[in-house]
């Protein structure tokens, strides 16, 4: 009996080793894939080289690890017996809480005022850079009142102070602990600097609400966020009588279906949490009577904005908008469309827009202002030759600096001191623009670019032009030139009194649409989902998938044409 067990044990062991090869090389089973970010490496090449240095075994050991069969459902299962025995998650920024509810983890420690300790070591550094990064945002609001541009911070609600109750345990905070948004908001508050708080009055609605006023297992507000929009865009329009249109929130009208919780995707368990959370949509209304004009918004912040488009309809209250998603991702306009926001004119996205809003939520304001700030100061105040003036006295400043040699000591006697040194003074600069004369202490700016803001106004000017900007983009169509640099280039041409280069190009109703349809179908070739909906309508139909294309262009162009969006 016994020898049969072990014989059953040995053949199911290696039946299991067997499936596991197979399905990592073939993959016969489809699973469902891991939701979260996934990291990729390689395989590497077997050589005598790799083998000699150890480089073949270190990545085939990390490759194997990322592709074992049934890794998908291993993973799931290491999940699953966790979160059911212990109520714990594998999933590093979420923590369960009770009941179901989730919570981001550095939200939980914020709640508890551990999370400044964690970003700044102490909280005497936490309070040192948040009043920093308050007399910035200051300053910065002070220059862009100059451009007639205002200024303003949004602090979404906080989900760990709206529901403490569901928090997984209680943590006394540390008598000296501050809590990150609600120290900003003080500190904004003394000063007046213009922003909206909403986690107090989230709080004030809680018991009054006949709905969650965030999902239980969803850290972001969702449905709820039309509300806090609604007073973010109210609060706009009174701080200069803009004339924003009237947005109106009749209710909250609760779906038959269920709302798809995001943050309970990413623990990737095998049996999904119960969800009783359902789906809300709210009655809107936007109203722009005589005098309203609609406003173009730049967003600089974290995730809480993509509520804005999902429940909100933003085209109707405003003209342009554009997201820096972290400072990092920059999506233009209504269609969103993205760019590292090292490829875009930052300064020209900043003075063409009529508010600047940075927002955040609870422990990120420990982050702020993901370098935007610094970065618009030194874009608005500092010239190229002002800048560079900056550097050698920074770079003799850290060849003096004991404790920077200290971390740095590589550098000392590297035949690339120099440059090395030259690299961390410009990062230095750019961290702190204060230490640039004219923009430190506690006075406003003193200092402006004011050359490149006179190019970026001019060429604002002409890309706000339809038809000059028209004839522009004509040309970077027919030359392969990128539209920026044309349109930098008219402005200069404007400044300096040279001809214009919207002469050469007529712009008529035949060439706007033969530009507009070459531009459509291009999109259209780069978009996964347009291509098979035209191949298939082009097989329906007896035409090629070219014929097909530039037929459903044209047709979307002249349907533009007749409702006016052209011209």
């Amino acid at each position: 009996m016994k020898s049969r067990i072990c014989t059953i044990l040995c053949l199911v062991t290696m039946i299991g080793f067997v499936l596991i090869f197979v399905q990592e090389k073939w993959h016969p089973f489809k699973l469902k894939p891991l939701a979260g970010v996934t990291f990729t490496t390689d395989k590497p090449d077997l050589n005598l080289n790799n083998l000699a240095s150890g480089k073949y075994q270190s990545n085939i050991e990390q490759y194997s690890r990322e592709n074992f069969g049934f890794r998908e459902w291993a993973i799931r299962f290491y999940n699953q017996i966790n979160y059911s025995l212990f109520n714990e998650t594998t999933c590093h920024f979420i923590t369960p809480g009770k009941d179901g509810w989730l919570f981001y983890a550095e939200a939980f420690r914020d709640y508890y005022g551990i999370e400044p300790i964690n970003q700044y070591k102490t909280y005497d550094r936490a309070r040192e850079w948040a009043r920093k990064n308050v007399r910035m945002m200051n300053k910065l609001r002070y220059v862009l009142k100059d451009y007639d541009i205002e200024f303003l911070c949004f602090m979404a609600p906080n989900k760990a102070e709206i529901y403490p109750e569901y928090l997984p345990y209680h943590q006394p905070a540390p008598a000296d602990a501050i809590h990150t948004a609600a120290y900003y908001d003080s500190l904004m508050t003394a000063i007046d600097f213009p922003h909206v708080e909403m986690t107090k009055w989230y709080q004030s609605m809680k018991d009054t609400a006949s709905f969650l006023l965030f999902p239980k297992r969803d850290t972001h507000w969702r449905y709820s966020a039309v509300y806090g929009y609604d007073s973010l865009f109210s609060y706009m329009n009174r701080l200069n009588d803009f004339g924003i249109p009237d947005i109106r929130i009749d209710r909250l009208v609760q779906l038959d279906t269920i709302y798809c919780e995001n943050d309970e995707q990413t623990l990737n368990l095998i049996f999904p949490i119960g969800n009783d959370s359902p789906k809300y949509r709210a009655d809107i209304s936007v109203d722009c009577g005589e005098g309203c004009r609609k406003p173009k918004v730049l967003f600089v912040g974290d995730s809480f904005v993509w509520d804005l488009e999902t429940y909100m309809p933003w085209r109707q209250f405003m003209d342009y908008v554009e997201i820096w998603f972290y400072n990092k991702s920059a999506f233009l306009g209504f269609e969103k469309e993205k760019h590292p926001i090292g490829d875009i004119n930052r300064l020209r996205s900043i003075l063409n827009a009529d508010f600047v809003v940075w927002y955040s939520s609870g422990y990120q304001w420990g982050l702020s202002s993901y370098d935007f700030v610094e970065d618009a100061l030194l874009r608005l105040c500092v010239s190229d030759s002002l800048f560079e003036a900056q550097i050698p006295w920074v770079m003799d400043s850290l060849s003096h600096d004991s404790l920077f040699w200290k971390y740095h000591y590589q550098w000392r006697y590297s035949e690339h001191r120099d440059d090395s040194l030259r690299k961390y003074a410009v990062k230095t600069l750019r961290d702190d623009p204060e230490l640039i004369p004219g923009l430190g202490g506690e006075a406003m700016p003193t200092i402006r670019n004011t050359q490149a803001i006179q190019l970026v106004q001019q060429a604002n000017a002409i890309a706000n032009d339809k038809i000059w900007s028209t004839a522009l983009r004509i040309l970077a169509s027919r030359t392969g030139r990128l539209f920026d640099d044309i349109l930098d280039e008219e402005a200069e041409n404007v400044l300096l009194g040279r001809p214009l280069m919207r002469q050469e190009i007529q712009v008529d109703t035949a060439s706007v649409i033969e530009y507009e349809v070459g531009k459509l179908m291009n999109q259209w070739r780069n978009n996964a989902e347009s291509v098979k909906y035209l191949e298939d309508k082009a097989q329906e139909r007896g035409m090629t998938f070219e014929e097909m294309l530039e037929a459903d262009a044209r047709w979307v162009i002249n349907e533009r044409l007749r409702n006016g969006e052209l011209f």
